[in-house]
């Protein structure tokens, strides 16, 4: 009997030693979609929840393909990242979030987190069909659009931006960073961009010369604005010493 004892404890140590982390099943994106938050849980089972059994199935998420969620209740959206066929996506004045993670969504093309006061991060980076973000009004000290090579209109206005790299986004054809605090804004890639808003930074000199297709432009106070004389821009607002390149 001890020797049968023995052998039970063994084997039992045979099997737990040989499973690891590893070994341990992935959540199954076929279960049904979990989300912790209850704003948003009862935004998505009102409006997705097409069967109307009270839980929101894998296959009802993946049937959405734009989503408007305008709640100032929502205090975090995840679950969002099982909406994976999303292109859309606007949650304008839910300004009681503070992160939020789109990374999840690789087929995004237009995201507007506009006027969420209260937003400090913002994840895009896997996002890489996206063509239209605006993230006006919120508070982010950083944003990173290194990802998002297909991005063509750029809005954030009034965040606390003290740089941006732009130099993978060469489809930018409009951009607003008014009212943040950059103190250098390098464009030298972004041929075809035609609009750009950057009032109301911290600039000291600002390069346009390379974006022969600029039309309008707001650089505010810049001490120094190089510009191209091949340049036709039929809207200019700057204070400050202009400088011609050829």
């Amino acid at each position: 009997m001890k020797n049968l004892l023995s052998l039970s404890l063994l084997l039992c140590s045979l099997i737990w030693g040989g499973c690891s982390k590893d070994d341990v099943p992935a959540p199954s994106y076929d279960a049904d979609v979990v989300i912790p938050d209850e704003v948003f849980r009862r935004f998505c089972l009102e409006n997705y929840d097409t069967d109307g059994d009270g839980r929101l199935s894998a296959a009802e998420a993946r049937a959405v393909r734009e989503m408007y969620c305008h709640d100032p209740g929502i205090g975090s959206m995840e679950g969002i990242e099982r909406f994976t066929r999303l292109e859309v996506f606007d949650c304008t004045y839910s300004y009681g979030l503070r992160g939020l993670d789109l990374s999840g969504n690789g087929n995004l093309v237009s995201v507007s987190c506009k006027d969420c006061w209260n937003l400090s991060s913002l994840n895009v980076s896997q996002c890489g069909a996206l063509r239209k973000l605006n993230c006006d009004g919120c508070s982010l000290p950083w944003l990173d659009v290194t990802r998002n090579p297909v991005l063509e209109r750029l809005s954030c206005r009034g965040n606390g931006l003290s740089m941006i790299n732009l130099s993978r986004n060469p489809e930018l054809r409009v951009v607003d960073l008014y009212g943040n605090r950059l103190g250098t804004l390098n464009i030298s890639r972004n041929f075809r961009l035609e609009e750009l808003n950057c009032g109301e930074n911290l600039l000291t000199l600002l390069d346009v010369s390379m974006c022969l297709e600029l039309d309008r432009l707001n650089a505010g106070w810049v001490p120094t604005l190089y510009l191209n004389r091949n340049q036709h821009i039929s809207s200019l607002i700057h204070y400050g010493e202009i400088v011609y390149r050829d």
